[in-house]
């Protein structure tokens, strides 16, 4: 049987190169969570979600950007648009840094004491699965 070549570790430029292709990927994903489209918002969001899913390290900006578009779809008027964004958020807890854990319990907590009654319940339903998805050591850092 043929044994697998070793693979050559990567090299400073190439591993530049991966990260500035990451980025773009990251800047497609968001740019498209805005289009006009719902279908197109609604993969945005999804494409995004699984990038960051496999991303052993997200950058702390770009962490901060895909957490605030996903709450802003939490607002959309398509409800697909809305549903996706509660399971995507509840899918990348796991990954989040403490502070921005703190800062999306708090806004959505916010919205759900205070903000449009229209939208309470969709809050009120990312609030419920972001918490089932925090894990038990970053518990005592929302409470």
């Amino acid at each position: 049987p043929k044994t697998p070549k070793p693979q050559n570790p990567k090299t400073p430029v190439q591993l530049n190169q991966l990260r500035m292709s990451k980025d773009a990927n990251y800047a497609t994903y968001l740019k498209e969570m805005e289009h006009y489209d719902k279908d197109n918002r609604f993969m945005g969001a999804s494409d995004l979600c699984n990038l960051m899913l496999g991303d052993g390290n997200i950058d702390a900006n770009l962490e901060t950007k895909a957490i605030a578009a996903y709450l802003k779809q939490l607002n959309d008027k398509s409800t697909e648009v809305q549903g996706k964004a509660v399971q995507c958020l509840s899918k990348i807890a796991g990954k989040l840094r403490e502070a921005n854990l703190k800062n999306i319990i708090a806004q959505l907590a916010s919205k759900v004491l205070e903000g449009d009654k229209e939208c309470r319940d969709i809050y009120s339903m990312a609030c419920q699965s972001f918490m089932l998805e925090i894990s038990d050591s970053n518990a005592p850092i929302i409470i």
